[in-house]
């Protein structure tokens, strides 16, 4: 019993040496990885695209030639936009819906009943009105107001405010919010707009107070821009949903998503019009001029991959080395539980040997014994290893890295058992006469002799097979009836 603890034990080392690096630098992985994602809103971390737009009733496309390309209503071309995304983004369903937001440039505003103004930047997002906090509100369309800036301009939900800049244009006020400064930390769905929105404790200069966020939907913001011919900013969002990935699986998304944005960017309709772009058209000295406008789009994942990858590279060499050295410990364990179970059982190998038993028989009988201990001891080891790491770990195991560590596995526990049978060999053959002894190693070197080049033959048509598709007669089987 002792020895067969002990084969178990050598056994059970050998499998966690040999399947324990991938399965701890697969868990290690996955908390770098999600230690860098975590700070991202689901926006930064997915794909948006941005481009500049000049907002007349209707857009300008901007064609594939430098010929004029027609015109076409804004918001047909946001609805061409966004099946458009949705199209494209299938490939990668870990991202969500598309989010669009317009952000409008600076201006005054004023009530017809009050001698004050102020700044407004007017912003639409969609699905908005869900994400406030509601102070007062009135039925129909129009514009959000901060209570604070409501205050000030005496205005109440129902009234109309006056907006002017080069030109003017009257809205109606939908309500009032709390302003978004106090809701800070910013909820991941305002991440995008931070920029619009100053932290409660950012210091700002006299006079350097960013104008007052008034939120629209985008029927009412894109009404506006064309009264108002805004050049504007339009950005689309398509966040990430799933934050529970694996670095090879973060990786892998982070290759779609990049096949997402070229295609994007590449993406038209009709006679080749670019779908995420615009063109403006001017003349100066009677010359006519085009300039074109491209989206920019943008990522968070891939970067985070790559510091998550080089931090898993520089570990990955160490863990490697002591995955080496706990093998090399582990097979000169099994080699010592072979040398322990000859010496218990000197007479019967001694007997077997004088049959006629020769070196290969006697490692091959060897190996078939060891076989048992040593895949009731790895198989378990390694699947409580799994479930340690992946359960309590740092971070979660990838399966792609679970069939790299069963692989390893496999071939340690084949090395285990060659080990114990050879180990069992040689250790019997010193319990002979000294003739006795040469004599059985010269049959023996016979026997590996031959298994060599039936090995050999196997080797050479396996890998010819794995190179060549084509189904052939391989002259390498000629050698099988020769050893």
């Amino acid at each position: 019993l002792r020895l067969v603890a002990g084969l178990l034990t050598a056994s059970a080392v050998l499998a966690l040496a040999s399947a324990g690096g991938p399965l701890f630098l697969s868990s290690a992985g996955s908390a770098a990885f999600q230690r860098r994602l975590a700070p991202l809103s689901p926006s930064t971390a997915g794909l948006s695209f941005s481009m500049e737009l000049v907002f007349p009733k209707t857009h300008r496309l901007q064609p594939a030639t430098s010929a004029a390309g027609p015109s076409i209503r804004t918001s047909e071309l946001m609805e061409i936009q966004r099946d458009r995304l949705v199209q494209l983004a299938s490939r990668a369903p870990e991202l969500g819906s598309p989010i669009l937001s317009i952000v409008g440039p600076t201006v005054l505003a004023a009530h017809p009943q009050s001698d004050q103004v102020i700044d407004l930047r007017p912003v639409a997002r969609s699905d908005l009105a869900s994400h406030i906090d509601v102070v007062e509100r009135v039925a129909g369309a129009g514009l959000w107001l901060p209570a604070s800036s409501a205050e000030v301009l005496g205005a109440q939900p129902g009234d109309t405010l006056l907006l002017s800049s080069d030109r003017t244009a009257s809205v109606r006020i939908k309500g009032t919010y709390r302003s978004l400064t106090a809701t800070y930390p910013l909820p991941p769905y305002w991440v995008p707009l931070a920029r619009l929105i100053p932290s409660p404790t950012e210091r700002l200069a006299p006079g350097s107070q960013p104008p007052a966020v008034a939120l629209g939907d985008l029927p009412t913001i894109r009404r506006l821009a064309g009264r108002m011919r805004w050049r504007g900013e339009a950005r689309w969002e398509l966040p990430l949903d799933r934050y529970e990935l694996t670095l090879p699986a973060a990786r892998d998304l982070s290759a779609r998503i990049r096949e997402v944005a070229d295609d994007v960017r590449m993406s038209t309709f009709g006679a080749g019009y670019a779908v995420f772009g615009s063109a403006e058209f001017f003349t100066i000295g009677g010359i006519r001029y085009v300039d074109r406008r491209h989206s920019r789009s943008t990522t968070g994942l891939p970067g985070i991959v790559q510091d998550a990858s080089e931090t898993i590279e520089l570990i990955s060499v160490p863990v490697d080395t002591i995955s080496l050295l706990g093998v090399l410990v582990a097979l000169a364990l099994v080699a010592t539980a072979a040398f322990y179970t000859v010496q218990r059982r000197a007479v019967e190998y001694r007997l077997l040997s004088v049959r006629g038993l020769g070196t290969a028989s006697t490692a091959l009988r060897g190996a078939v014994e060891g076989l048992i201990p040593v895949s009731l001891a790895s198989a378990p080891t390694v699947v409580l290893a799994y479930l340690v790491l992946d359960t309590w770990g740092v971070g979660a195991v990838d399966s792609a890295d679970v069939k790299v560590a069963v692989v390893r596995l496999v071939l340690a526990a084949a090395g285990g058992v060659a080990t114990f049978g050879i180990s069992v060999a040689i250790t019997s053959s010193r319990l002979l006469p000294l003739p006795a002894r040469r004599l059985r190693w010269s049959a023996g070197l016979t026997d590996l002799v031959l298994a060599a080049v039936i090995a050999a033959a196997f080797a050479a048509m396996a890998r010819r097979q794995v190179i060549s598709d084509r189904p052939s007669v391989d002259l390498s089987v000629i050698l099988l009836p020769l050893a």
